[in-house]
């Protein structure tokens, strides 16, 4: 029954769920149900059937394609209803005022007529608008703006709408004055038509917005417009209102700010109301900003130009010609702006009009013989002039004319004279000074302008004049051959410009949140600036959201195409990219429907094709018309045509679980097949990893783990989770290393699992991961608990839990200072280890035992007084790692293994394999040895062998990302380096802050395994503060050599006594100096050419 819940809470009819439980209509019985079942079990009211009998319809998986209707001359033809669908909607509410007072003081008769008139009124100015008339309420009118076909500018519509209903309505012919308030909303509803009855009664939208929109219009004045916060963030500056501040409204949650329209703004141009002044900054046009300012200059030489601006909307035309006018601000020169518009396509000389009533100042206010001054003001010409051109104007701006001579012209003479005064007058201006005269979206353009364009395109050859015509590519300029027209075609920008504009937008916003935005926007500039505006403001997620601002824009792209609408819906289901072949298992169409179909769906720019013609394949050209078409669908029939795509794709690729889980891991999702999808996620996760693709692992394991809460109880549920936690671990330590949270957010509950399940593969997996995250943490009890726990659970010495028992336990009593126990865990890993029997531990763990015994093998022999000892394991290690092959296990070792030559003194060959290391990591992306291991460890190398400040820096570095994550491991190993680099680069007080901060933590740790060094280091740099400080120096050295000895570490207290013998020979005690080294360089029986040794045996020489 949950399901039922949820569908009818995406309804908004959650209040009906007990009714269907005590019917017990479950999903076998729901498809049948029809209006009178629906009255049966309580649903009286109409509205509420009727959406839920056009959500059911939509349940099938697709609507089989109704028989052609037969035309008899006696049945019209009725369009088929729409389904129910999500859509974003603008609601007016509109209200006769005084209706009741009417009512009573007019006979019905009478009133009825009024009424009729009232409606007739309103609904012409819906109609032209292309609104659509939802219900007649009594004395009011619900009206949507956005279904059943949206617009761009539909908020806009909604608002003009609304103003002119008011003028309407105030102008009616009655025995009393009439008026009316309006409310309008904005937001997402869901709409459709049931099929039940016929009329416009039968489409209603469920939602809080036509609520909102209701409420509202009470709120409004009489005479007045009155507008909610959703609405006023998409009309932008296109009208002047008034706040009428926040107010709360029953059934409303929270507080809503309303608006009053005082009328429409004095913007110039759709872009002008659209943007105001915050503009972002231009970026990734200078070609073409060159080109125009090229033609200005021939232009201003007499060499008229034209220039054919194309581009799809949103490209940024009119920014072009914005910058292009700012950068000629200068500059002396003549400007006239037209702007088309969609109302006005039928309007002659709508944009001539439009633009010399806004250069005459006319007022709204102002009388006719007022306007006629301004225009005649305007002019400036002499009154002959004046005589002759004025009543054209005048006439064009349906002004009266009766104070000029009559024209005494046929209506078509009237015109031809008209067009050709319009292109004088451009004439005249150009030869005062150059003119640039900008057409704004000419795809637009009324059939008379278009006329007046026809004279003046060919005549601007020989004038000072720069002509920029805008339009969309469904605009065909008519113009051709001609020398002094120029074609300019807008296309998308490049990443890194669509980067630069997001991070101007958006700099607050994730690098990965920023790339999102960057990619599903297609390099649009308009796309961009919403998407990114729409992420900061409200913290949406970009990779699904859809700004407000772009809803109405791209819905209505998809809607005039209303008839082929349902084949993009299910091709936006299918992925950004479809083949055909799919989508024709979906898709009831017959093979040649769909072909016209797709065929239409090119011809629109909604999609382009690739592929062979026997595999064509079809790419939506922007990812938010397919997030759009994908969202118009109600979530029910979403599940349904997933459902169906996944299994059309097992149906055409029996493999297709093996070599694209993650397709099909999606489309089960979307279905609601949570346990199919998470066991798909799992297999895509694994195969991710397995190609050392990481980030990408991540994604789809997280994805499967999301889905375990949905799956029922049962082993195999416990199994798959216990299986997507480990693998979930492997990809989290590839990218972002055992200290992160991530780490034991992921594997602590699977340590229970795998003893609940008895699984043993998974329980050596999940200890090593948890050990690694206690000791990066120096947890170090927890971690030797995890090798109490592989070694109970190991039933033979060459099992996986013995051998990473081996490995844990050597790093843990390494890190304590356990020299000789780390050494011996060690040696017992590799006689056990076999490499055909453990090869397949790199692909569980990114790790090879082996090679990591090589890298804290190594490490543990140099301390332990075995300096070619620990050479030869290094080299054994680095081979060893490039035999097994795995990318992250090699760069792992080639960036933690240098630093054993480092203590050696010897630069080559760790340097090469440390840079080797870093560029596998930067290739394939493994971003904990980028940013961690190589500067962490490698940096102490480079300080070891005497390049301080590189060392200084990838130290810290590295110290700062682990430190970012809690790990506190190596703190002595990485802080001892780093003091002593410091020191060598001038900053001695920073280095004393190292050691003492490094001395502090092995106390709270008790990682002591430099802690000798770190003593000696804090006396060497001591001395160097102050030569006075040899009590405190001689006590570091001394209890410097006690801890070496206590751990065996033979190096360590090679290099404590010499620090000792150094500051007694300054103190003439060579005697006792050379007594206290000689015994301990006698100990090293091999490394006698490393640098140590050769310092010892040259200061032993100087004792003599």
């Amino acid at each position: 029954m949950s399901d039922i819940h949820e569908w009818l809470e995406e309804l908004d009819l959650g209040q009906y769920a007990d009714a269907f439980d005590e019917n017990g209509i479950d999903s076998r019985s729901l498809p049948h149900l029809n209006d009178q079942d629906l009255k049966d079990i309580g649903i009286t009211l109409l509205g509420h059937r009727r959406v839920l009998l056009a959500a059911l319809h939509a349940l099938s998986p697709m609507p089989s394609p109704a028989p052609e209707p037969v035309d008899d001359g006696e049945t019209e033809m009725k369009a088929a209803p729409r389904e129910a669908e999500r859509r974003q909607l603008t609601v007016m509410f509109c209200d006769l005022v005084g209706s009741t007072e009417l009512s009573a003081k007019l006979d019905p008769e009478e009133l009825s007529k009024l009424m009729q008139a009232y409606r007739k009124a309103c609904s012409d100015v819906i109609g032209r608008y292309d609104g659509h008339v939802a219900q007649y309420l009594g004395d009011g009118v619900m009206v949507y703006f956005g279904w059943p076909t949206a617009h761009e500018d539909d908020a806009q519509r909604t608002v003009r709408a609304g103003l002119d209903i008011i003028v309407a309505v105030a102008g009616l012919t009655a025995s009393e004055r009439l008026g009316v308030r309006i409310g309008i909303a904005t937001g997402r509803v869901v709409v459709g038509e049931s099929g039940a009855d016929e009329g416009v009664d039968s489409k209603l939208a469920v939602g809080e917005t036509p609520n909102l929109a209701a409420r509202i219009q009470g709120l409004a004045k009489p005479g007045t417009v009155a507008i909610a916060q959703s609405t006023r963030r998409l009309i932008g500056g296109a009208f002047a209102l008034e706040d009428m501040g926040n107010q709360a409204f029953k059934g409303i949650d929270g507080e809503t700010t309303v608006f009053r329209v005082i009328g429409e703004s004095a913007a110039e141009s759709r872009f002008d109301a659209a943007h105001g002044v915050g503009l972002t900054p231009f970026v990734g046009r200078d070609t073409e900003v060159a080109m125009l300012l090229d033609r200005w200059e021939q232009a201003k030489d007499g060499e008229g130009q034209v220039v054919l601006l194309q581009g799809e909307p949103g490209i940024g035309k009119s920014r072009i010609t914005q910058v292009l006018r700012d950068r000629l601000e200068e500059q002396p020169h003549t400007r006239l702006r037209y702007q088309c518009s969609p109302y006005h396509t039928n309007s002659a000389f709508h944009p001539i009009i439009e633009q010399l009533e806004r250069a005459s100042g006319f007022a709204r206010d102002d009388s006719p013989d007022a306007k006629l001054d301004k225009l005649e003001n305007l002019l400036g010409l002499d009154s002959d002039t004046v005589r002759s051109v004025a009543p054209l104007l005048a006439a064009m701006m349906s002004l009266p004319i009766e104070r000029y001579p009559p024209l005494n012209l046929s209506p078509q003479k009237q015109k031809e004279r008209t067009l050709q005064t319009l292109a004088d007058q451009v004439a005249a201006l150009s030869k005062t000074r150059p003119l640039l005269m900008i057409f704004e979206d000419a795809h637009w353009i009324d059939p008379t302008t278009q006329e007046v364009l026809d004279i003046l395109v060919p005549a601007i050859a020989n004038q000072s004049v720069l002509a920029i015509i805008t339009f969309r590519p469904e605009y065909t300029p008519p113009w051709s051959g001609l020398g002094h027209l120029a074609p300019l075609s807008l296309t998308r920008l490049g990443k890194r410009f669509a980067a630069t504009l997001v991070e101007t937008v958006g700099h607050q916003l994730p690098d990965s949140v920023r790339e999102q935005i960057v990619a599903k926007t297609d390099g649009v500039p308009l796309f961009l600036e919403e998407l990114t505006k729409t992420v900061v403001e409200t913290g949406a997620d970009a990779a699904v959201a859809i700004p407000d601002t772009l809803q109405d824009s791209l819905m209505a792209r998809l809607d005039r195409l209303a008839p082929v609408r349902e084949v993009a819906q299910i091709g936006a289901c299918i992925g950004r990219e479809f083949s055909q072949a799919l989508l024709a298992e979906v898709s009831p169409l017959s093979e040649n429907e769909l072909g016209d179909a797709l065929q239409q769906l090119i011809n629109s720019e909604l999609i382009f094709r690739s592929g062979s013609d026997s595999a064509p394949r079809y790419t939506f050209k922007h990812a938010l018309v397919q997030d759009t078409a994908y969202g118009s669908l109600l979530k029910s029939r979403r599940q349904n045509l997933h459902m169906s795509i996944a299994r059309a794709i097992e149906t055409q690729d029996a493999e297709a679980r093996v070599t694209e889980p993650e397709i099909l891991a999606h489309h089960y999702q979307n279905a609601n097949d949570a346990e199919t999808a998470a066991s798909l996620w799992l297999a895509a996760g694994r195969i991710a990893i397995g190609r050392v693709a990481f980030p990408e692992a991540i994604g789809h394991l997280n994805n499967g783990l999301g889905l375990i809460d949905l799956v029922s109880e049962s082993r195999h549920r416990d199994e798959l989770e216990l299986d997507l936690r480990t693998a979930l671990g492997t990809g989290y330590i590839a990218i972002k290393g055992w200290p992160a949270p991530e780490i034991l957010e992921t594997l602590g509950p699977a340590l229970p699992l795998c003893r609940k399940l008895g699984a043993t593969h998974p329980l050596w997996v999940t200890l090593f991961n948890l050990y690694g995250h206690h000791v990066c943490h120096a947890e170090f009890d927890q971690a030797d608990d995890c090798v109490t726990q592989l070694f109970d659970a190991a039933d033979e010495p060459q099992s996986e839990l013995a051998i990473m028992g081996h490995w844990c336990g050597g790093v843990n009593s390494f890190l304590k200072g356990d020299l000789g126990d780390a050494i011996r865990h060690f040696d017992e890993l590799a006689n056990a280890y076999d490499f055909e029997r453990h090869k397949h531990i790199v692909k569980e763990l990114n790790l090879d035992p082996m090679a990591l015994h090589c890298v804290w093998g190594g490490h543990a022999q140099w301390m332990m007084g075995w300096p070619d000892r620990a050479a030869r394991t290094a080299r054994d290690g680095i081979d060893h790692a490039k035999r097994v092959g795995h990318p992250f296990n090699t760069a792992f070792c080639l960036t933690m293994i240098p630093q054993v030559f480092g203590y050696r003194g010897e630069r080559q060959p760790a340097e090469s394999w440390s840079n080797e290391g870093l560029e596998i990591s930067r290739t394939q992306g493994l971003g904990i040895i980028e940013y961690w291991t190589h500067p962490f460890f490698s940096g102490a190398f480079f300080a070891a062998v005497g390049d301080h400040e590189s060392g200084v820096e990838l130290m810290r570095a590295g110290q700062a990302l682990f430190q970012s994550l809690g790990g506190l491991a190596f703190n002595s190993l990485i802080r001892t380096n780093l003091a002593e680099a410091l020191a060598a680069t001038g900053r001695l007080q920073e280095g004393l802050a190292e050691i003492e901060d490094s001395l502090a933590m092995i106390e709270r740790t008790g990682e002591r395994v430099c802690e000798a060094e770190s003593l000696r280091v804090k006396g060497e740099l001591l001395l160097l503060d102050d030569a006075d400080n040899i009590a405190d120096a001689e006590a570091c050295f001394q209890k410097a050599i006690e801890i070496a000895r206590g751990q065996s570490a033979k190096s360590w207290e090679l290099r404590g006594a010499m620090s000792m013998a150094r500051l007694w020979q300054g103190q003439g005690k060579k005697t006792e100096a050379h007594d206290l080294l000689a015994p301990v360089y006698g100990w090293f029986t091999e490394g006698f050419d490393t640098a140590d040794l050769k310092d010892a045996q040259a200061l032993l020489e100087e004792l003599k």
